[in-house]
């Protein structure tokens, strides 16, 4: 700005919002800037700017402001000042904001704000620019996030200028004066208004979540272990959980209120498609009950059963949990499943009952089925409305009162337990850990009890829900460890951490994920080999349940087998590693593990249908093969018992038991082979019960049975990648369904092709693809027929030639084709 100093528009004498952008708003009454630069000079003042690098630097401001420093576009200052000229008592302003006062006297009661945006070049039309401040205030008082953005809504701002919305509160550091920080997120949005010529209006209907990494580190030592709390959510899937978790989070305003806040923690791109939770996450918030601040650690867990490793990773890190019912559906198998994780490890469980606003909910009915099932009182349920967040406000006190605080001993040496992992690209291994005893900071050393290395602390955070860094991490919180982890092998889930100079005793950490299907992996692109190699490796230190293996077929090259925790966790992995890097892969059947019993009384874990022993071997040598079994849990309502019935005994089922939840709900359990339920038993269970019946299993050992392989056979020779190991009971219809698809797939060849089903040494399906044929006796337009027939039999000879000594070339687009139909 330059001449003579002009006055400043603003709405209102309590709030103002400032441009120097070359083209100030016309005079009106309001403040001076010499005004303003005498308040500057006497308040306390801290400025966050964003240098030609694109950091942040975050310093004290120093009285006179250096228009030089900040000449360039897109080189910002963002400050806010406070000051109390009307309060004796800055306590006032919280009661201030709870008194039926006007606007006016409300923001007088708060203290003028003032945000001032420095910027050379006026901001081009229709560009949005983020903006991050420090917002500074020797009191802790601010009205709360929803009433500061219905004032601005009302006061609709018409000048150029940006909306502050704070995300959380930051405690001050020990040995400072008291001095409160706010983190506040700005946005500026540059749609122009009729207000005046030149002006700019605020976008206040979108907000900001802000990334906080940009704003330096904050400080917990003040959260003793009394003041924290370590839950998570389980539910059943589609219960509710990831929205309970974004109004949790709303609610300590550790994330802004937005329309489009919908599974803020759901961070995959496959989680948002399918809309369910894969991942479990984590998010530290903020929280104050009674006049006391709480550090509130939350987990959220995924609901399907093919992530029950999740879960149990999860509750070993928390204290309590909420166990999350839907008000409509009521419990459901993986209800059941769930309670009884947590149960087992003996943490606080808190009914809650979801979407009591639905029409159809029946809350009390519910509340008395968690009282029948789990013997816990129906009086203690919580009911809310994550959706309409109704009664949310009730959870995080009932957390603080219920939930125990972790039980760790700051003044002993550091010990953490390693529960999650995720790779980045810069930094490398990023380790989540719960700190168990003592403390760490940077620059601290550590050791591992699995591999034995020792790893110097280069950065350690809590999730805000992304990263935020802060000085260190102290008995009972949770929080990630950057550890200039160099191979994607030395972070072990479930290893435990502690200081170099006072290695302990290890924690008994987790039971190892058991695959219970088993796939095959390759490229289709056979160059593409290491690259897939790498994206693999990647993706298992995120998801450390998948077992690998290489192995490599003559049809499809080098490859993997893989083991899951079931057929939607394969189908999860294939979609990550798609999406994620890019791969081209072909995934093969999925196969269950069996045992074959010798009759040396020696046995062998089959993975991988080509180690299967040949028919003359079980004759010979195999005492009997065995498959695994599950027992399952299936609740659905009483019109669809009858057709469920009929599934399971058609799937070799075993009842075990049948019980009513209520007048309407029924409780099946079954004892199945895992190789039936791994197909499409799920789906066929949805079909029947109009997808109203839900489904959990858990291993049950293993059980003799009558199994076979069958193989694919093209011309007499047998396609390693298609073989399968099934019950002989249903060899033939799965080989006239394989033989019958694989022939629309093939290309047809100068001879003939002929596809083949076999066990052993029987053929139980046959498809033929005759050969494309030249027309020889084109050119004989009469005569005698022998000299046709001569032609073709000529042909015919010539077909046996090249089918003796051609092979038949399946593209690798064929066989991605055939899998992915099957599947």
């Amino acid at each position: 700005m330059t001449g003579k100093e002009q006055p400043l528009a603003t709405p209102n004498p309590y709030l103002h919002s400032v441009d120097f952008s070359g083209r100030p708003p016309p005079p009106t009454e309001g403040y001076s800037w010499e005004h303003i630069k005498n308040a500057i000079d006497t308040s306390s003042l801290h400025v966050l700017r964003r240098t030609d690098k694109g950091q942040y630097e975050y310093e004290q401001w120093q009285n006179q402001i250096d228009r030089t420093k900040y000449k360039n576009a897109g080189e910002y200052i963002a400050f806010t000042l406070l000051n109390w000229p009307d309060l004796k008592d800055p306590a006032d302003a919280t009661n201030a904001m709870t008194e039926n006062l006007s606007m006016q006297e409300r923001y007088k009661a708060i203290g003028p704000r003032l945000s001032l945006r420095l910027n050379h070049y006026p901001v081009p039309v229709q560009k949005s620019i983020q903006y991050f401040v420090l917002w500074s205030s020797r009191d802790m008082s601010l009205p709360s996030e929803r009433e500061r953005l219905d004032e601005y809504l009302k006061l609709q701002l018409g000048i150029p200028g940006v909306l502050g919305l704070a995300t959380d509160l930051l405690p001050p550091a020990p040995g400072k004066r008291k001095q409160w920080i706010w983190i506040v997120g700005y946005r500026y949005s540059s749609t122009i208004t009729e207000n005046a010529p030149g002006t700019r209006k605020l976008d206040i209907g979108e907000g900001y979540k802000m990334k906080p990494n940009s704003l330096g580190t904050i400080e917990l030592e003040t959260f003793g272990t009394d003041q924290i709390r370590n839950f998570s959510i389980i539910a059943h899937v589609d219960h509710g959980k990831s929205t309970l978790a974004d109004r949790l989070l709303e609610l300590a305003q550790t994330i802004t209120k937005r329309k489009d806040n919908k599974q803020v923690l759901d961070k995959l791109k496959v989680e948002r498609e399918r809309g369910i939770t894969v991942k479990a996450q984590s998010a530290s918030m903020f929280y104050t009950y009674k006049g006391k601040r709480y550090l509130l650690n939350l987990i959220d867990t995924p609901g399907h059963m093919d992530f029950n490793f999740e879960v149990s990773r999860s509750l070993a890190a928390c204290q309590g949990t909420l166990l999350l019912v839907d008000a409509a559906q009521g419990i459901q198998a993986q209800t059941v499943a769930n309670f009884y994780l947590a149960y087992g490890q003996d943490i606080k469980i808190i009914p809650v009952i979801n979407k009591i606003d639905l029409p159809a909910a029946e809350p009390d009915r519910v509340a008395s089925q968690i009282e029948v099932a789990f013997e816990m009182p129906a009086n203690e349920c919580i009911q809310i409305s994550a959706k309409s967040s109704l009664n949310v406000d009730q959870i995080l006190p009932a957390i603080i009162d219920n939930v125990p605080p972790p039980c760790g001993d700051i003044n002993k040496p550091f010990k953490a337990l390693l529960f999650d992992s995720w790779y980045d690209t810069y930094v490398g291994v990023i380790c989540l850990m719960a700190v168990i005893d003592g403390s760490v900071r940077k620059g601290d050393k550590i050791v591992s009890a699995h591999s034995e290395r020792r790893y110097e602390v280069t950065e350690t955070g809590i999730m805000y829900p992304e990263q935020l860094p802060t000085s260190s991490l102290q008995a009972g919180q949770v929080g990630y460890f950057i550890l200039n982890m160099k191979t994607l092998s030395e972070s072990h889930v479930g290893d435990t951490f502690f200081d170099h100079r006072h290695i302990g005793t290890p924690m008994p950490g987790f039971v190892p994920a058991k695959p219970m299907v088993w796939a095959g992996i390759f490229p289709i692109d056979t160059a593409d080999f290491e690259k897939l190699d790498h994206s693999i490796a990647k993706l298992t230190l995120n998801d450390s349940s998948v077992v690998v293996q290489k192995e490599t077929s003559t049809a499809l090259g080098q490859g993997w087998r893989l083991g899951f925790l079931g057929t939607l966790h394969m189908d999860v992995f294939r979609q990550r590693l798609e999406q994620e890097y890019d791969a081209n892969i072909i995934i093969t059947a999925p196969t269950v593990p069996y045992k074959i019993e010798y009759r040396d009384d020696t046995h062998k874990l089959i993975r991988n249908p080509t180690e299967f022993p040949d028919m003359d071997e079980i004759n010979s040598k195999v005492k009997y093969i065995k498959e695994p079994m599950v027992r399952s849990t299936i609740i659905f309502p009483k019109e669809y018992l009858g057709d469920i019935m009929v599934l399971c005994g058609s799937r070799r089922g075993v009842q075990l038991e049948h019980t009513y939840l209520d007048e309407n709900r029924v409780l099946l359990k079954y004892r199945l082979p895992l190789a039936e339920v791994v197909t499409d038993f799920h789906e066929e269970l949805k079909g029947r019960s109009s997808g109203f019946a839900s489904f959990d299993y858990e291993e049950d050992g293993y059980d003799e049975a009558d199994l076979v392989k069958m193989n694919i056979i093209l011309n007499s020779k047998p396609v390693d990648a298609l073989s399968i190991i099934l019950h002989r009971s249903q060899a033939e219809i799965v080989g006239r369904d394989w033989v019958k698809r694989l022939k629309g797939l093939l290309s047809r060849q100068l001879f003939e092709i002929v596809i083949q089903a076999s066990v052993g040494n029987k053929i139980i399906a046959r498809e033929g693809l005759s050969a494309l044929r030249k027309n020889v006796i084109a050119k004989c337009y009469g005569g005698d027929v022998s000299r046709k027939m001569k032609l073709l039999n000529k042909q015919k000879e010539g077909k046996k030639r090249m089918k003796a000594i051609g092979g038949v070339e399946v593209s690798q687009e064929a066989f991605y084709d055939f899998m992915s139909k099957k599947k």
